[in-house]
């Protein structure tokens, strides 16, 4: 049955193109919840993901899932070169809009370890990667301004632009910490990087990290005085070292596809990501020459030594216009939600969820039990 959608309190009309997208928003939520859960219990990819580090496993799920339903949802249009390349900076656009509030969320985060800010239900550290996974409906933070969404357009044309996919936790505190402690900018998001130097003039994260230090000291107060506790932890560290983690970048989806897909969802994906089985396995340069040969604009191409760079620069200015194109219109409809408090799909991810709340409670209960050998009271007021 279709839901429907009761628009006489809104002070305007929803057009028949919006409601279509929103029935098929819905649609497109059933079918991710359908693909995860054929992901995660299905024997056939049980091989595939016991080779891999089981943190990691919940991203790619969560990731390819998406990018299945895309296909499936999209594939015969996905065939037809123009509506690839509409689709193409849409989908791209809409991923950027959540990477704003990200970074907005880091921010708070960083100010709730200092000890600056008190955040209703945020116990702990590790709650903030429950509030990552559902940053579409996170309650800590406002709504993307246009102020803020201009900021990242500028970002997108300046020299610190990068089109690097992270595919990280975005609220990863320790790593992002650890990183600019060892003077490794590459492995922090560039958009943070920008929006630090723009908005604070300063590293957000280096603000003191009074939580984490309280919290560092429970855990280790607990490892010393617990040793079959310190042994378990040093047993799941082990573990995890010996596997790999598994990243979700165009090799190993390409991989995936291939391996466990029928030939429909294969030729759906290389529409997808203009790459297709025949061209060269310089991928970079053939996906910018398929961008700009599909473009119907005057692209300038300026000299250069090589012209493979001249190509490659000339497509990243091509992408870079249309994808801030795009981003005004998903804010458009961003802001439709916002406005008629319509839920943003694939808010609820059920299952992603439950093993990052699982794993959430186990640090909890760790806490707790440290506090009640150190002789405090069992709760995190502290």
């Amino acid at each position: 049955m279709r839901k429907k959608i009761n628009t006489d309190s809104f002070d305007f009309h929803l057009s028949l193109s919006l409601k279509q997208e929103i029935e098929q928003k819905l649609r497109c939520g059933k079918l991710i919840d359908q693909l995860k859960e054929d992901l995660y219990c299905s024997p056939r990819y049980r091989n595939f993901f016991d080779s891999y580090d089981e943190e990691t496993i919940h991203s790619f799920v969560e990731a390819y899932a998406n990018k299945k339903a895309f296909y499936i949802i999209h594939g015969k249009e996905l065939l037809q070169k123009e509506e690839v390349r509409q689709l193409y900076f849409h989908n791209l656009a809409e991923n950027l809009i959540w990477e704003i509030q990200q970074k907005k969320l880091f921010d708070l985060q960083c100010l709730w370890r200092a000890e600056k800010v008190i955040l209703k239900d945020v116990k702990v550290t590790k709650d903030f990667f429950s509030l990552e996974a559902s940053i579409k409906s996170c309650p800590h933070i406002e709504p993307v301004t246009r102020d803020e969404l201009q900021l990242y357009i500028d970002y997108l044309f300046s020299d610190d632009y990068s089109d690097k996919d992270y595919y990280m936790q975005w609220q990863d505190y320790d790593f992002i910490k650890n990183q600019s402690l060892m003077f490794c900018n590459s492995g922090i998001p560039a958009w943070f990087r920008f929006f630090d130097k723009q908005v604070h003039g300063k590293n957000m994260h280096d603000l003191a990290d009074i939580r984490g230090e309280k919290e560092f000291f429970y855990l280790d107060l607990l490892n010393k005085k617990n040793s079959s506790v310190k042994k378990l932890h040093e047993d799941v560290q082990n573990e995890n070292n010996a596997k790999p983690s598994l990243h979700f970048n165009f090799k190993t989806l390409e991989f995936f596809i291939n391996t466990f897909e029928d030939k429909s969802i294969v030729n759906y994906f290389y529409a997808a990501e203009k790459i297709s089985p025949e061209l060269s396995k310089n991928a970079e340069l053939d996906e910018s020459l398929q961008l700009l040969t599909g473009s119907d604009e005057n692209i300038p191409i300026h000299a250069n030594n090589d012209w493979k760079d001249a190509i490659l620069e000339a497509a990243k200015i091509l992408k870079t216009k249309k994808i801030a194109e795009a981003l005004w219109i998903v804010y458009d409809q961003y802001m439709i939600r916002i406005q008629t408090k319509l839920p943003f799909y694939n808010e609820d991810e059920n299952i992603r969820q439950q093993l990052i709340l699982r794993n959430i409670e186990n640090y909890k209960s760790q806490i707790l039990k440290a506090r009640v050998l150190n002789g405090e009271p069992e709760d995190f007021n502290f």
